[in-house]
């Protein structure tokens, strides 16, 4: 490099940028310190901090000092922090951290409204608050084997707001491991499925029961009595089904209409 300039060996586009800094610092004397990509030729690019200062010897020449450090591996971890915290931020789930112990670390927003419980009073407490006791011992125990086991359990699960109310969720949680493959941290993803779930019973409605009677019709008929043969079956017990007609309904709804025809 002796006698040579640093940009002859960097990529042209930024040659000319290493050149007007180098001549900035020389011709007014202020120190340039900044962040900036180094592609070598031939060897990649690299992320530095570059310091360049003005130096005067006795004889009145000016010297240009400058001192390169490699920042590329601070960089990428302080991006992988970033892009981290910008999924945080806009994620539409609910975003639960725990510890290997099961304490909570950090909630997001999202947490907050789904459960009505701010960060500060969840800190330091374990998700049990959250329990609505529709699953037993059982369901959380299959739960953690899982999650133990194979680094990871998703399904469904019924949790209580702040407020008492009980509503259904999906969720996923995952075990975040070190080095060693010990488990240090938790994340669990979940999302508010009230709407879903009310949808979902509303199509099963509409299907199961008739639109002018609101009674049971033949789908839920067959459904049940599939049910019932199989019970029988497994029981070896007799099964009997009673079928009852209605005369001349369909003259009586001609008449004077469904609403006065029709069995409720």
């Amino acid at each position: 490099m002796i006698g040579k300039t640093l940009a002859e060996n960097v990529d042209r586009q930024e040659r000319e940028h290493f050149l007007s800094v180098d001549r900035q610092v020389i011709g007014d004397g202020c120190e340039s310190s900044f962040e900036e990509r180094l592609t070598v030729e031939g060897k990649g690019s690299r992320t530095i901090l570059t310091r360049k200062t003005r130096y005067t010897d006795e004889a009145g020449m000016h010297f240009l000092v400058g001192v390169m450090r490699d920042i590329t591996q601070r960089k990428e971890a302080e991006n992988k922090v970033q892009l981290a915290a910008s999924v945080f931020t806009h994620a539409r789930e609910g975003i639960t951290i725990t510890d290997a112990s099961g304490n909570i670390i950090e909630v997001d927003d999202m947490f907050s409204q789904f459960t009505g419980y701010s960060r500060c009073e969840v800190l330091g407490k374990i998700p049990r608050i959250l329990q609505s006791n529709r699953q037993g011992k059982a369901f959380y125990r299959a739960m953690w084997h899982e999650l133990t086991t194979q680094g990871h359990w998703s399904g469904e699960i019924w949790n209580q707001r702040k407020n008492g109310e009980v509503y259904p969720e999906t969720m996923s949680i995952s075990a975040v491991r070190n080095d060693s493959g010990i488990a240090q941290h938790y994340v669990a993803l979940f999302s508010d499925i009230t709407a879903i779930k009310a949808h979902q019973r509303e199509l099963e409605h509409i299907a199961h029961y008739g639109t002018l009677t609101v009674l049971p019709n033949r789908l839920l008929l067959g459904d049940r009595l599939q049910q019932a043969i199989a019970q029988s079956q497994r029981r070896d017990q007799a099964l009997a089904v009673v079928y009852l007609d209605l005369d001349n309904i369909k003259a009586v709804n001609d008449t004077y209409g469904h609403d006065a025809g029709a069995p409720y």
